[in-house]
């Protein structure tokens, strides 16, 4: 069905589910194996809890990232799978027969971990664009290996990274997520900080990044100054919230609660506390 639209299921025409012959209901079928793409995430053996001792998890073995959207124009669904440290990151374009056909997104070396990815249009030049987040903890901050990189698309699936896109940063990041949060055409993005081994769990920076026709410049401390230390950012949305037409965004973070960020005119306001949560430690907060 086409987004937007409404599914009426009325039980007058239900029919009956075909029994498998053990006598349950065959709800799904075997996938034939042909049809599974060939790719292994392939993680380093990395010891978080040797460098630091009190971590309560691992922070190396978070991937892989995956994005999924037509990236070639024909209709179907592709994906990307992120790839660890060293592991390129495979492309899949979908076939008419239900098989994918992989590839790698990069030859030669690449030593960043894939954390989020996002396809996107970031040029608008109606193809869509591959983000990825560099993360891990492998890398403390301050390694270019957590650089973030941005692959234009040629609008035939083929992608090159485009290192002038985007602003330089050393930041272990975790997600990202793209929304025209300032009103002007362009997509613009959140980028998630998630860890600084070393310190934790003190805070990492996070990013807005204002988009002007595919070019990227950090504008967090113009925009929101809070985010530069919202935590340890494990998941993102842009969504209107209030329902004002406009972008707004919400975060969770370990150790915090979900957070709400109010698009005020192109600049995000923490009006968490207003909804109800807690923003000072987790939870529901109790009201009168």
């Amino acid at each position: 069905m086409p987004a937007n639209s409404t599914l009426v299921a009325d039980y007058r025409n239900a029919s009956q589910v075909p029994k498998t012959e053990a006598g349950t209901l065959a709800f799904f079928e075997p996938l034939d194996s042909s049809a599974i793409p060939a790719f292994k995430h392939k993680e380093t053996d990395y010891a978080d809890f040797k460098n630091v001792h009190l971590v309560p998890h691992k922070f190396s073995q978070n991937g892989p990232g995956l994005a999924v959207g037509d990236v070639n124009g024909d209709g179907l669904e592709d994906f990307f799978a992120g790839g660890a440290a060293i592991q390129s990151g495979q492309l899949f374009l979908a076939k008419g027969d239900g098989t994918f056909a992989g590839q790698p997104l990069v030859t030669g070396q690449k030593p960043e971990e894939d954390m989020g990815s996002l396809f996107f249009d970031a040029d608008n030049d109606g193809d869509l664009d591959l983000y990825v987040v560099g993360g891990s903890s492998e890398f403390d901050d301050g390694s270019p290996s957590n650089q973030d990189r941005l692959y234009r698309n040629d609008g035939k699936g083929n992608f090159t990274l485009d290192a002038a896109a985007l602003p330089a940063e050393t930041v272990s990041g975790s997600v990202v997520t793209a929304a025209d949060f300032g009103r002007d055409g362009d997509l613009d993005l959140f980028v998630g900080g998630r860890i600084q081994l070393s310190q934790y769990p003190k805070p990492v920076r996070s990013m807005v990044l204002r988009n002007a026709q595919g070019r990227f410049t950090d504008v967090t401390a113009q925009v929101c100054p809070q985010l530069a230390t919202a935590g340890l950012v494990t998941a993102a949305l842009w969504t209107d919230f209030d329902n004002d037409s406009r972008a707004d965004l919400m975060i969770t973070s370990e150790w915090m609660p979900v957070e709400f960020f109010r698009n005020e005119g192109g600049k995000l306001r923490n009006v968490t506390a207003a909804t109800g949560r807690d923003s000072t430690g987790g939870g529901i907060r109790k009201t009168d």
